[in-house]
């Protein structure tokens, strides 16, 4: 239906959730202004009074207010009361509160399994693990009493994935682990108190597999070898710390094969033997690198 104002403004064709709107001018109606449609409409359209005959003489556009910062803030704070009401999921927990039933962990005296941290503090040190739906999953970290980090590990439900590490109570990182699907795979180090690296390795699905080096304190090589899918393979070579050879063993997948020699300090051999299907056929040796 048409609501036509007297004197100026806009009026509406159609129904009350959809339309057309036109302003009438000095000159006329003018060309339509935009369409309404429900939830579209920015304005509120009402009556400037009556005629004589009690017809409405006029509408007027009334501009929608913005929302005020007050009525904003408290249905924030509104929604944030009932989804906590619903389920304070997230929440941190002593760990004592724990109790697992199967491969899951519940908080006692509920039956979902649990969603939040779970914190344990004994003796100054503070350890805090993330769980999900009942599992492990996402950082779990411990610190020492000084609040030095002393462990951090990562979980994809209940499985440790990613990179874990180790510092000592000064701060000085002594091991980092890659790991997949559970189980050591990719680069390992370890380094010494004073921040040498005094191991560094290669793991796959949990068994050492690539070269291996180790250092003396002072930074002086001490050993190298080769692992295969977890057996020593090749040649291992131990050195003195004066840099001198003090063992070369060979191995065929994990087992001892040709000549074992080892060396003194001053560079004399010491023992010497030959090895045929892991047995020594002649001369002692002991030891391994």
């Amino acid at each position: 239906m048409w609501g036509l104002p007297s004197n100026g403004g806009e009026a509406r064709v159609g129904g009350a959730e959809s339309g057309s709107i036109f302003r009438k001018t000095a000159m006329g109606m003018s060309q339509k202004k935009s369409n309404v449609r429900s939830g579209q409409c920015p304005d509120r359209v009402r009556s400037l009074g009556k005629s004589r005959r009690g017809r409405s003489s006029g509408l007027e556009i009334v501009k929608r207010r913005p929302l005020s910062p007050k009525i904003f803030w408290a249905g924030c704070i509104l929604i944030s009361l009932v989804a906590w009401g619903m389920g304070r999921s997230g929440e941190a927990i002593p760990a004592s509160e724990l109790q697992g039933k199967g491969d899951l962990f519940y908080r006692q005296g509920e039956t979902e399994p649990f969603t939040g941290t779970a914190v344990t503090q004994v003796g100054g040190k503070k350890t805090e693990a993330e769980f999900w739906q009942g599992r492990m999953h996402g950082a779990y970290r411990s610190w020492f009493a000084n609040g030095q980090m002393e462990g951090e590990a990562y979980f994809e439900k209940g499985v440790r994935e990613g990179r874990a590490r180790l510092w000592n109570k000064d701060g000085q990182m002594i091991r980092e682990t890659r790991f997949r699907e559970g189980l050591p795979d990719g680069p390992a180090t370890e380094w010494y108190p004073n921040g040498t690296m005094e191991r560094r390795t290669s793991w796959r699905a949990g068994k050492r597999h690539g070269e291996v080096e180790t250092w003396f304190a002072s930074g002086k090589r001490k050993g190298v070898g080769n692992y295969d899918q977890g057996e020593r393979s090749g040649t291992f070579v131990v050195w003195w710390e004066s840099g001198k050879k003090r063992q070369e063993t060979n191995y065929k997948k994990g087992v001892p094969t040709g000549w074992w020699v080892e060396w003194k300090e001053n560079g004399e051999p010491e023992k010497k033997a030959y090895f045929v299907n892991g047995k020594a056929t002649s001369g002692p040796a002991q030891g391994e690198p």
